[in-house]
């Protein structure tokens, strides 16, 4: 409650502006903090939509529960407005999943189509322009363009130090007069993939890798002895963290942003999550667990 009231709070703040303005600047963070730029604020709103969504089903306080889904209502058209195509592709990914995975996609539907329409009817001409895929050059603009090169040279720089990569301090022009193959296009990586790639090289690459799936494999092993214990609670936690590391897997690819605070926020979520949860279980019934065990 607290992660997602403290993100819902500048979406929330924004709103009259946004509803003054139609949408046609852009949603920027708190200056001097990690969601500054338009791009990581749609990444972290990305990330809270699933917490939004699931505190919204399960609150038993009505005002709280009304609360909870005008926050998760507001934050889609919050993350449009950051004009932040990584965070437009993150949040499709995050609602398609969410429709499939969740029984109570009966509830997520309705959002979903007003949005929808919301988008088709009253969108501003700055933002179709931005988002729209099928006007000249949308596809590979300059932005793109630097994208592409700054991949490039962190595969060509992890080719020569596969090992330990270039360290924290790569994206440098010395760097990239070396390996990128347009020297005078100096950026970051655009990518947590491609950066912690040519910080680390592919063994640091692996080990980043090996946390996100060991995430999901103990939000896996969590809802599997959840849905035993037929604590649903549980279960829609463990969900609720998965939608939100999906978020941010999907916005990241296209955002340099491998060591974003609230990634590793999520990650503590989940190591306490499953300590709860398994101590809470063994003491509730141990020959349950047992026949659980088995079962397996």
């Amino acid at each position: 409650m607290v992660a997602a009231g403290c993100f819902s709070f500048h979406v929330v703040k924004a709103l009259p502006f946004m509803i003054a303005t139609g949408g046609t600047f852009r949603l920027y963070g708190p200056p001097r903090s990690m969601v500054e730029d338009n791009n990581d604020l749609g990444l972290a709103l990305n990330m809270t939509l699933p917490m939004l969504f699931f505190l919204a089903q399960t609150e038993s306080d009505p005002r709280l529960k009304r609360v909870f889904w005008g926050l998760f209502a507001i934050t889609i058209p919050g993350i449009f407005c950051t004009y932040s195509r990584g965070a437009l592709v993150g949040l499709i990914a995050v609602l398609v999943l969410m429709f499939f995975r969740l029984k109570q996609r009966v509830a997520l539907t309705p959002i979903i189509l007003l949005g929808i329409i919301i988008i088709a009817m009253f969108a501003p001409d700055q933002w179709k322009a931005r988002i729209d895929f099928r006007r000249k050059e949308a596809t590979f603009d300059n932005s793109a363009y630097s994208r592409i090169n700054s991949w490039k040279f962190s595969w060509n720089l992890a080719q020569d130090y596969p090992i330990t990569g270039g360290g924290f301090d790569t994206f440098t022009q010395d760097l990239f007069d070396r390996y990128a193959p347009n020297t005078q296009d100096l950026h970051g990586p655009h990518s947590i993939y491609f950066g912690v790639l040519a910080e680390h090289g592919f063994v640091g690459l692996g080990l980043y890798l090996s946390l996100v799936v060991s995430c999901f494999l103990s939000l896996r092993k969590i809802i599997k002895r959840a849905n035993f214990f037929n604590d649903d609670v549980a279960a829609g936690y463990a969900r609720m963290f998965g939608f939100s590391l999906v978020g941010f897997l999907t916005s990241g690819a296209f955002l340099g942003r491998a060591y974003f605070d609230y990634y590793f926020t999520i990650v503590c979520f989940i190591v306490i999550l499953k300590h709860v949860c398994f101590s809470a279980w063994n003491d509730v019934d141990v020959n349950g667990w047992a026949t659980e065990e088995q079962a397996a």
